[in-house]
C-alpha cells in the first residue's frame, strides 16, 4: 500500500513539473495566449489608416473572385464596399466581433456585403457562392493578416488598403460588367509564337466563371474564374495556352482597339469583340431549321441568361416598367411560310397576337420578309381595346423589327447548355441592327 502511495506521489509531482515546464516554455497560460492573440488581431485591424482589402475566391473550380475593402473601428463597427454588384459599391456599416472558437475568429456578426457570398438565395442551386463570414486568425505574414476559412479550409489574406482601393471599387465592377453584359459577342484569341491562331467561344456566367470552347473543336476547352484587379483580370486557376501559364488578362488602353491582352514568351492571349460573328465563326446550325417546327422564347426562364442581350430584353420584350411579353414563338411551315406569335397575360388571361411572314435560308442565315403580313389572334378585341393600346403598339413594333432585321438575316447557333428543360437551345442573332440576340427552345418535327 505504501508503495502505491509513493508511486502516486511521484507521478503527481512529475505531472506538476511537466505542467510547469509547459507554462515556462510558453511563458503564459493558454488563456493568456488566447487573450494576447485577440489583442494582436484587434490592434492590427485598427492599425491600417485606410483599412484592409480582401480578395475572396471561395472555390476556383466553380467561382470567380470578389474584392472587399473594409475599415474597422474600436466600437466594433466595420465599413465595407465591394465589387460584388451595383448595390455593394455603396459603403455599408455593420458589426464585427473577435471571438474564441476553433481559434481566434474574426466574425462579421451583422449583415454586410461579404454575406452575399454566403447567402443561399444567390448563386447556383441555392448554395450561394459557398462563402463564409467567420475566419480563423493565424497571424501576421509580412504586412498581411493570414486567416483560414472553417467549412472549406483555405487560406485568405487581409492586405492593407489604400485610399485608391476605396475610390476604384466601381472600376473593378465595371471591368467584369462589360464582359458579363455582352459576353456572347466576345471571344478569346490565342496566337502562338509562330503566328498560328486559335479562336475560342467565350461564355461567362453570373458566378464570374469563364468557359472557352474552340470554335472548330469543342473538346478543346478551358475553364477558370475571373477576379477583377486594377491591372485587368486575374485568372484562377491559371490556364496554360500553348505551353505558357497565363495568370491574368491585362487591360491595354493603348492597344487598338483597347482590350484585354497579355503576351508571354511570344504567345498572346486576348479578348476580342465582334458586332456579329466573323465568317470563320459562323456555324452550320442553320441546317437544323429543316427539322424544327418551333423556336420558343419564354421570358421568365430565359431573360436573365447571358444569351439574352440587353437590346432584345429592353427594346422588344419590355413594354414598360411593369409590363413584358411573356413569350415569343417563331414557327416554320410549308412553302417557306412562318409566323411569329407574341403572348401577353391580360389580367390572368393569356392571349396571342400572330403575324404571318415568309422566310428563306441562305448565306448561313435565316432571312424573314413580310409576305402577306396578315394578323391573327385568339382575342382581337382584347388586344385592340383602348386601355391596351400601348401593348398592341409594342407588339406591332416587335413584328416590324423582325421584318426589318430579317432583311439582313439572323445567325443561328446551337448551345451545349440546357435551361430548365431538356430541349436543345439555339441563339438567334441579328446581323443588322447588331446587338440583338436571344435564346430559344427548339421543338423538333
Amino acid at each position: 500500500m505504501k508503495k502505491i502511495i509513493y508511486i502516486s506521489m511521484v507521478l503527481a509531482l512529475s505531472l506538476a513539473c511537466n505542467q510547469k515546464e509547459d507554462d515556462d516554455l510558453f511563458g503564459k497560460t493558454p488563456t493568456e495566449r488566447l487573450q494576447e492573440k485577440t489583442n494582436e488581431l484587434r490592434t492590427e485591424l485598427l492599425s491600417s489608416p485606410h483599412g484592409w482589402k480582401l480578395t475572396y475566391q471561395t472555390d476556383n473550380q466553380t467561382y470567380g473572385g470578389f474584392t472587399f475593402v473594409m475599415k474597422f473601428d474600436e466600437q466594433g463597427q466595420v465599413a465595407m464596399v465591394s465589387d460584388f454588384d451595383q448595390s455593394t459599391i455603396t459603403q455599408q456599416q455593420s458589426h464585427y466581433q473577435i471571438k474564441v472558437g476553433q481559434g481566434i475568429l474574426l466574425s462579421f456578426v451583422t449583415k454586410n456585403h461579404i454575406h452575399n457570398l454566403a447567402d443561399a438565395i444567390l448563386g447556383s442551386r441555392g448554395k450561394g457562392f459557398e462563402g463564409e463570414f467567420e475566419f480563423i486568425y493565424i497571424g501576421k505574414e509580412g504586412e498581411k493578416l493570414k486567416f483560414k476559412t472553417q467549412r472549406i479550409v483555405k487560406d485568405i489574406y487581409l492586405e492593407k488598403a489604400t485610399a485608391n482601393d476605396w475610390n476604384t471599387i466601381t472600376n473593378l465592377l465595371g471591368s467584369i460588367s462589360v464582359l458579363d453584359s455582352d459576353s456572347y459577342r466576345h471571344f478569346v484569341r490565342i496566337t502562338n509564337a509562330n503566328g498560328e491562331i486559335k479562336d475560342y467561344k467565350m461564355s461567362l456566367n453570373d458566378l464570374r466563371y469563364m468557359t472557352l470552347r474552340n470554335f472548330t473543336n469543342s473538346s478543346d476547352q478551358y475553364k477558370f474564374g475571373l477576379i477583377p484587379t486594377s491591372k485587368g483580370l486575374t485568372l484562377s486557376p491559371a490556364p496554360t495556352f500553348e505551353g505558357k501559364t497565363f495568370n491574368e488578362f491585362i487591360w491595354d488602353a493603348n492597344a487598338s482597339p483597347a482590350r484585354y491582352i497579355t503576351t508571354i514568351d511570344g504567345v498572346t492571349a486576348e479578348i476580342l469583340f465582334s458586332l456579329y460573328p466573323k465568317p470563320e465563326h459562323v456555324t452550320d446550325d442553320y441546317k437544323d431549321i429543316e427539322k424544327i417546327d418551333n423556336f420558343i422564347y419564354i421570358n421568365n426562364l430565359l431573360k436573365n441568361t447571358t444569351l439574352t442581350s440587353d437590346s432584345f430584353r429592353e427594346n422588344l420584350i419590355k413594354i414598360d416598367d411593369n409590363k413584358e411579353f411573356s413569350r415569343l414563338e417563331l414557327a416554320f411551315g410549308d412553302n417557306q411560310e412562318c409566323n411569329i406569335d407574341l403572348f401577353y397575360n391580360f389580367s390572368g388571361r393569356t392571349s396571342i397576337l400572330r403575324i404571318f411572314l415568309e422566310y428563306e435560308i441562305k448565306d448561313k442565315k435565316i432571312y424573314i420578309s413580310l409576305g402577306k403580313g396578315n394578323l391573327a389572334s385568339n382575342n382581337f378585341p382584347l388586344w385592340r381595346a383602348p386601355e391596351n393600346k400601348a401593348i398592341y403598339d409594342k407588339a406591332m413594333s416587335v413584328f416590324s423589327f423582325f421584318v426589318s432585321a430579317g432583311a439582313n438575316g439572323f445567325y443561328i447557333e446551337k448551345q451545349e447548355n440546357k435551361y430548365t428543360y431538356s430541349n436543345v437551345v439555339y441563339v438567334l442573332q441579328s446581323h443588322s441592327p447588331s446587338g440583338y440576340y436571344f435564346p430559344v427552345y427548339s421543338v423538333f418535327k
